[in-house]
Order: C-alpha cells, then structure tokens, then sequence
C-alpha cells in the first residue's frame, strides 16, 4: 500500500489522494465531481489529442462507490493512465475474516486484482462498456 494512504478497509471518511467522500465537499483545493461532469468532459474532449484527457483527472462520486481518475496518459509515449474505484466496505460486503489481518488483506487484494484486470483487457470494455456506463 502506498504511504499515506488510507487502506480500503479503514472507515475514516477520507480516501486517498486527500479526497474528501462528501458530495462536493472540498478538501485540499480539490471538489469531487459527478459522473454527470465525466460524461461532459469526455464529450468535450472527444476526438482531441491526448493531453485534452488530462482534465478528466480527479475523483467522480458514481454513487455506491468513487472513481478516481489519477492520471490521464499525457502523449502515447507517456506512462499509462491510472485509474482506481473505491468501494466502501457497507457496499461490498466482504467477510470480515476475508481481511482480518494484513496477510488475508493482501491476498483478498491480489484476488480481487485477477477478477478484475481480465475484464479491464477485453475490448468491449473500452469500446463498449466504458462508454455506455459513463457516456
């Protein structure tokens, strides 16, 4: 886990990144945006070139859970964007024991890493999904 950063599973009300989980409430100069503002954005920026897609960085309150949208890939040679969606544990459900100690809190990690980078890979989720669940 990187430092400074709240683990999943701890309740404090503020998320990594130093984002406040309060619709729109602000925390270090920073507001929480919408999936309604992402849906406005992306249909601004559509079809420009890669640095329009910095402004999409931030973090989006989607309800249940938050994405947070780190970092938007600058140019093709630049590092990949990096994206992350945080689901509070009175939504997920997991079992307690499924985290209980940090060696279980690694592995449910790593699993839930193998469910959920092969979706991430298929090409309708780029294509598709992504873009009938924002757009």
């Amino acid at each position: 886990m990187a430092k400074g950063r709240p683990s999943a599973t701890e309740g404090t009300g503020i998320i990594a990144g130093g984002w406040q989980q309060s619709g729109g409430t602000r925390r270090r100069g920073r507001t929480m945006r919408t999936t309604g503002d992402l849906r406005r954005i992306l249909r601004r920026i559509d079809g420009k070139g890669y640095k329009a897609y910095k402004e999409i960085e931030g973090a989006y309150d989607c309800g249940e859970h938050t994405l947070f949208l780190d970092h938007a890939q600058g140019d093709p040679f630049a590092s990949p964007s990096l994206a992350r969606v945080r689901v509070p544990q009175k939504v997920a459900l997991l079992p307690r024991d499924t985290y209980s100690n940090k060696i279980r809190e690694i592995a449910l990690r790593t699993s839930l890493c193998f469910v959920v980078y092969p979706l991430s890979q298929l090409r309708t989720f780029h294509n598709k999904t992504l873009s009938h669940h924002v757009v």
